[in-house]
Parts: C-alpha cells; structure tokens; sequence
C-alpha cells in the first residue's frame, strides 16, 4: 500500500491508493554516502557536481589512494594530494566525514579547480 525511497536529507512516500507522493523533510541520512551528501548540501554546495568529482576522483572508495609519477600521494574519497593538501593529515583523508569537511572548506576558499576531475566535469 505505501512505498519509500529516501532523498538527501528527504524521505518520499508514496501511497498507491491516493496515487500522490508526500515528502516528509529532515529525515537522517541512511549510508555514509548520503550523509556526505547531505554535509555537502547543507553547506550550499552543489551535490550534483560534487558526486561527479568523487565519483571521477575515488569511485565513492573513501580509502581509495594512489601514487602518482612525482611520488605524491592521492587520498581517501575526495583524493588529497599529500603535497598540494598536506594540511588534510591521513587520518583525515580516509575519514569520509573529516574529509568531507575539509573539502567543504577547500571548495569554499579555492573552489572545484583543486580536483583534476573539475577539467573534465560540466
């Protein structure tokens, strides 16, 4: 008789009988992935462009890394370079939430053009 599917920071239900949907707001993120997105949005960030940098960066793999040619190191979901953002220890970097919020910071003060990805990603 009703069916859910969750939004970011929404959930949606809707009832077959009535054939409307009812949107029922300030929900919980229900995997780490919404909640991310849902840091992300709360902050007034794009969420739609946002998921396309992670997922060109790291595939949603928050201990993703890899060593580049220079011997710099890229880390975790949002893939810091170990030179360019040393200040985001490795701690940090493998933690979605920490990692989150240092990318907020990053994007706020310095905008997409930090991520590789942003040349390719309309």
């Amino acid at each position: 008789l009703v069916s859910s599917f969750v939004g970011i920071n929404n959930l949606y239900l809707r009832v077959k009988s009535l054939d409307r949907v009812f949107l029922v707001e300030n929900t919980k993120a229900t995997t780490w992935k919404d909640e991310v997105l849902d840091m992300l949005n709360k902050e007034g960030i794009n969420i739609e462009y946002a998921s396309k940098i992670i997922q060109r960066e790291s595939w949603w793999q928050a201990d993703n890394k890899h060593k580049n040619k220079d011997g710099t190191l890229d880390r975790g979901l949002w893939m810091f370079n170990s030179y360019f953002h040393s200040e985001v220890s490795n701690g940090c970097s493998y933690d979605y939430r920490c990692a989150t919020k240092e990318a907020i910071r990053i994007i706020k003060t310095k905008g997409w053009s930090e991520w590789t990805a942003s040349k390719y990603i309309k």
